[in-house]
């Protein structure tokens, strides 16, 4: 009698249970390993070796709506001073931006980075519900990220009060010269890689396993074909004896058990 195949539409042999599942990875455990090396060695080579440092250095500024000169005293600030402070801190942060401001920073530093390269080294950011604004500079050398820094320091507060009349910036807190790199994160981009090596190996594995049409198990019979096990052939090669049959270990010649 003829073995036919079951339709797929039969949902006992079509589920994969996941003990198969993590049976097939573990069987090729060494792939997931080696994929996982692989990767994490890679991660530390290019950031080691291919990734150039940044340095971060930052200054604050503190913003008031009155002018320095003014009659308040710091006690005397109401909270809705703090409010409109607060609502020019992000003004404050867009005239940063401006053309305008990017080009007196450049003639402190003597034109040594024009406003379109201060743009993409400069950000700025207000510290919540207060009257700061910090000012980071982001270069692969922290003396010339400390001195782009202080740059926008020297120079922001005259040109932030001649666009808002009646308003004061101070500079609380200059920058100092970076001694560790912001990035690349190390640590960061190693767990990427074995993330990610970790995806690969297992992703291989599995593929390989449902790649194999192989049958390497008893019960798999049973399960592909629908049908009861009635018997097993024993291996007539083997050198162990199966069965009612066997192999002399003396003369190597088959005899009857």
């Amino acid at each position: 009698m003829a073995l036919n195949k079951p339709e797929p539409a039969q949902e006992e042999e079509d589920t994969i249970s996941i003990t198969r599942l993590l049976q097939a990875v573990w069987k090729r455990i060494l792939w997931v390993i080696a994929a996982v090396v692989i990767a994490v060695a890679a991660s530390a080579i290019i950031t080691q070796f291919f990734i150039t440092p940044q340095y971060q250095a930052s200054c604050w500024l503190f913003v008031n709506t009155f002018s320095s000169d003014s009659s308040y005293t710091q006690n005397q600030i109401s909270a809705t001073q703090l409010q409109a402070a607060t609502q020019l801190a992000n003004t404050y942060i867009q005239m940063l931006r401006s053309e305008t401001v990017l080009n007196d920073v450049s003639g402190e530093l003597g034109g040594a980075y024009s406003p379109q390269q201060l743009s993409q080294m400069i950000s700025a950011s207000a510290i919540t519900d207060t009257q700061i604004l910090v000012i980071t500079v982001t270069h692969p050398d922290p003396e010339q990220a400390a001195q782009i820094a202080n740059a926008v320091a020297q120079v922001a507060p005259a040109s932030i009060q001649s666009f808002v009349e009646g308003s004061s910036v101070t500079v609380p807190q200059y920058a100092s010269v970076p001694t560790a790199p912001s990035s690349p994160s190390m640590s960061r981009n190693l767990m990427i890689g074995f993330l990610v090596g970790l995806v690969v190996g297992v992703g291989a594995a599995l593929v390989a396993y449902f790649l194999d049409t192989r049958v390497t198990q008893q019960d798999n019979l049973s399960e592909i074909y629908g049908y009861p096990l009635l018997g097993i052939i024993p291996n007539m090669d083997s050198d162990i004896a199966v069965g009612y049959y066997g192999t002399d270990r003396v003369s190597g010649k088959r005899r009857r058990g």
